[in-house]
């Protein structure tokens, strides 16, 4: 399991660090994404294919579902670490994302996102504290 927050900068080659603690699980080959709320999502290969295993039966005569693939195939990239513990992002997801310089990388259960931190900071100041968070989880 991912968690934890971890503050990192992006070198001029485009790759973060990715902290010790989250390389194993991650693995050798994982699948780095555009995530929601402006941020990077790393998943590990095993993970990521089970996600997709949820839209296995969606018909793509339905054009919002062809829409929706689209979109999330168009921005799904195979990536890896080097010796260093290094992930290069995709340019075209750190110019959609606003990824600078510094930023966040936090553990989410089974994902990794990558936040620019004042992209981070904005976002967390719209949200609520946890406990009025847990009182409106919702399930589709």
């Amino acid at each position: 399991m991912f968690m934890g927050l971890f503050k990192h900068s992006i070198d001029s080659n485009g790759r973060v660090i990715i902290p010790s603690k989250m390389r194993d699980e991650l693995g050798k080959d994982f699948i780095i994404t555009r995530g929601y709320d402006r941020c990077i999502y790393i998943y590990n290969r095993e993970t990521y294919e089970k996600k997709l295993e949820q839209f296995d039966d969606l018909p793509d005569t339905v054009l919002e579902n062809r829409k929706f693939e689209r979109e999330m195939f168009l921005y799904m990239n195979e990536a890896n670490m080097d010796k260093n513990g290094r992930v290069m992002l995709p340019e075209m997801l750190r110019d959609m994302m606003d990824i600078k310089g510094d930023v966040y990388i936090i553990g989410v259960r089974k994902r990794i996102e990558i936040w620019d931190t004042e992209v981070y900071k904005n976002y967390k100041a719209t949200v609520a504290p946890l406990e009025e968070l847990a009182n409106n989880i919702k399930r589709e």
